[in-house]
C-alpha cells in the first residue's frame, strides 16, 4: 500500500481506537519512537479526538437540560426558580 497522508491519517486513528493488532500497534510506536513529524501527527490526532469528545458531551448535556427546562417550564407555576434561572442563563 502506498503511504499517503490518507492512509496515514486513517492509520493513527485506527492506532488511537485500539483497531490495530499488537504487532501493527508496535509498528506505530516504533515510528512514533523514530519520527518527530509523525509523533507530531499522532499527538495532534489525540488533542482533536479529545476535543471533539469534551465538545461533544458539553452538546449532549446541553439538549439534555434543554429538555429538563422545556417540561420543567410547562409543569412550573414559578419561572424564578433557581433551576430555571441557571438554565436561562446557560441558553439565554
Amino acid at each position: 500500500m502506498r503511504i499517503t497522508k490518507r492512509n496515514t491519517f486513517i492509520l493513527i486513528e485506527k492506532y488511537l481506537d485500539g483497531e490495530l493488532t499488537l504487532e501493527e500497534a508496535k509498528q506505530i510506536e516504533t515510528r512514533i519512537n523514530e519520527d518527530v513529524e509523525f509523533a507530531k501527527e499522532v499527538e495532534f490526532s489525540k488533542s482533536l479526538n479529545k476535543f471533539l469528545s469534551e465538545e461533544t458531551e458539553k452538546i449532549e448535556m446541553r439538549e439534555k437540560l434543554e429538555i429538563i427546562y422545556q417540561k420543567n417550564s410547562r409543569n412550573s407555576k414559578s419561572k424564578n426558580t433557581f433551576f430555571h434561572r441557571l438554565i436561562k442563563n446557560i441558553f439565554g
